[in-house]
């Protein structure tokens, strides 16, 4: 275990994950089958990082987070796709923990900026150093493509 409760994320995880992933997804309903056989890969993935916030044996948060090449950077940047806290550890320390632990992680594998979207926290990454830099747009892709 690291400071402040967080690990890498493990196997046996899957269950407290799934519970909390249910109260982040808005736009998709999750898919136990599904999020089963993703949760497996990304715990093999060099280039993704799945961690928890663990306390008293209980996953009060878990986030993921890749590092990939990015030309505008001239180096590797991590972006953070998921990022959930249980409502009651809220305004705890957990979500700033797991941040925490992606920049470390993100440093080590040779990152230049840490990114991420957002439409409910600004006050909180804000408070973290984050600046907001752009609007995210999203288009759905149906089973046909564009």
């Amino acid at each position: 275990m690291s400071v402040d409760g967080v690990r890498p994320a493990l196997a046996s995880d899957a269950g407290p994950v799934f519970a909390l992933l249910q109260e982040l997804a808005h736009s998709y309903e999750p898919r136990r089958a599904t999020f089963d056989e993703t949760y497996a890969r990304l715990l093999t993935r060099p280039d993704a990082r799945v961690a928890v916030h663990v306390s008293d044996g209980i996953v009060n948060g878990y986030v993921v987070a890749w590092a990939h090449p990015a030309l505008y950077a001239n180096a590797q940047v991590c972006w953070v796709d998921e990022i959930c806290v249980h409502p009651a550890a809220r305004r705890g320390g957990v979500g700033r923990a797991l941040m925490a632990e992606v920049a470390r992680w993100a440093a080590d594998a040779g990152c230049r900026s840490v990114t991420l979207a957002t439409g409910r926290a600004d006050a909180f990454y804000e408070s973290l150093g984050y600046v907001a830099t752009a609007r995210y747009f999203k288009h759905e892709l149906t089973s046909r493509g564009l």
